[in-house]
């Protein structure tokens, strides 16, 4: 019988982790009738991060380095495995891996620093609007790190600067080699936020950040044949630069049982070799592509007090998403020019209804240590391009321009085996219509369905 050893926090995550590898990787010769190809590749990786994270945990947390600095960490690990359906086609067995840890240090109550690391992959197909069109991932996996500050030099006021590195990796085809993917990316941000509490439960804060994406395996084709007086053009015509503004409030009222949130989020997006086209056959000699997106988001919520240990918390949000851009269309198969072609505008309405039980004892205050969940979740979307007009399926324009309805609905349950311990089962279902018929590159008419089971440990 195995034991744990006395003083290992980190006991579940090792056993969680040698218990998923087990059943990834071949056993006595075989291998389970499941598509983990990424085991390979990504989940040694995941699991050199576990390891090396919880070793400089647990040297950081039991030695005292400096004299009067504090230290602590908080993490997650999960696994959740199920299996995905698209436009009615079941799809392998599949899981998602993330593992998480935020190591803090506490230089004084004034002034703090946050590593925020992580790593997953997503076994799951997605539709993932990369290049104006929605184009279908049969998996995908990501990693990161942010550094932040945390100042605070009055009682209210905090600052929050900050650096993050991202990398993501997006296969379409299952036998694509991990970071050969036509469509990875790297995204490295730099930015500051000073939040502003103007109330104990009251607050609102203005954030900038400068970031970069880039796109390491993508040069455009059409660099290559010469001058076709086409916006692709340029070389690595999907990097960008971009400058962002975020506005955030968050407010909570009687007795934190009204919850009411709202965000402005604005973002300059250029693209530096991408160039602009001015019409069928020609580019602008000094003008590149230049992109302006609106978000604007409003949520609120309330929590009820149906008994001693049950709660009842509906919510409900709904955002409206713009973009503006200078870039033209040329269909050079078809000799078309499309004037404004990326510009959109999308709405997204969103309800929720969460029933919150105390299924473990309270505290000595009172409160339920851990709760189970069950929920149910709607959100739906509106998506218009005022200036793309229609395809049939052979690519002949039509004259009323697309758009696309996207509807999701999701049903989850988590229950807690611990208060770190969480077993968590969710199904979704997302189905998108659209007037767009011709599909040779983008999807945009399709239904897709998932359901996951899983565990959650946090420590």
């Amino acid at each position: 019988m195995r034991t744990r050893k006395r003083g290992d926090n980190f006991y579940f995550v090792k056993t969680a982790v040698a218990r998923a590898v087990s059943f990834l990787l071949p056993v006595g010769g075989r291998r389970h009738n499941c598509s983990f190809s990424f085991a390979a590749g990504i989940l040694p990786a995941l699991l050199l991060l576990v390891v090396v994270v919880i070793k400089m945990n647990s040297v950081l947390f039991g030695a005292a380095i400096w004299e009067g600095v504090g230290y602590s960490s908080v993490g997650s690990f999960s696994f959740y495995g199920g299996q995905y359906f698209f436009s009615g086609a079941p799809g392998a067995l599949s899981g998602n891996l993330n593992f998480n840890i935020s190591p803090t240090i506490k230089f004084s109550n004034k002034a703090a620093s946050i590593l925020t690391l992580d790593i997953s992959y997503r076994g799951s197909k997605e539709v993932t609007d990369i290049a104006g069109g929605g184009a279908l991932f049969q998996d995908a996996a990501s990693g990161g790190a942010i550094f932040k500050f945390v100042i605070s030099p009055i009682q209210s006021l905090t600052l929050r600067p900050a650096a993050s590195y991202r990398k993501e990796l997006l296969r379409e085809t299952k036998d694509e080699n991990w970071t050969k993917g036509l469509f990875d990316y790297d995204k490295v941000s730099g930015g500051v936020e000073t939040e502003y509490r103007f109330a104990k439960d009251n607050s609102v804060a203005l954030g900038y950040d400068y970031f970069t994406i880039t796109f390491p395996n993508y040069v455009s084709l059409e660099s290559k044949s010469g001058s076709l007086g086409r916006e692709q053009q340029g070389s690595r015509t999907l990097d960008s630069a971009n400058n962002m503004l975020t506005i955030t409030s968050r407010n909570r009222f009687f007795n934190r049982r009204f919850l009411l949130d709202a965000s402005l989020i604005k973002n300059d997006k250029n693209y530096p070799d991408q160039p602009l086209a001015v019409s069928l056959d020609a580019l602008s000699s000094t003008e590149k592509r230049a992109d302006t997106s609106f978000m604007a988001v409003l949520s609120a919520g309330y929590i009820f007090a149906a008994g001693k240990n049950f709660l009842i918390a509906p919510s409900a949000g709904f955002s409206y998403i713009s973009l503006d851009s200078n870039q033209n269309r040329v269909d050079a198969t078809k000799s078309v020019f499309v004037k404004d072609y990326y510009d959109y505008t999308n709405l997204i309405p969103s309800a929720n209804l969460a029933f919150i039980f105390n299924t473990l004892n309270n505290n000595a205050n009172g409160a339920s240590d851990s709760q189970s969940t069950v929920f149910v979740r709607w959100s739906g979307g509106a998506k218009n391009y005022p200036s793309r007009p229609v395809q049939d399926v052979s690519g002949n324009y039509g004259t009323d321009k697309i758009y696309i309805n996207e509807t999701i609905y999701t049903l989850g349950l988590s229950y807690p085996l611990s208060r770190q311990t969480k077993v968590s089962v969710t199904g979704s279902y997302l189905k998108s219509e659209s007037n767009m018929k011709y599909e040779s590159v983008y999807r945009y008419n399709y239904e897709s369905a998932t359901y996951f089971l899983g565990i959650k440990y946090d420590f």
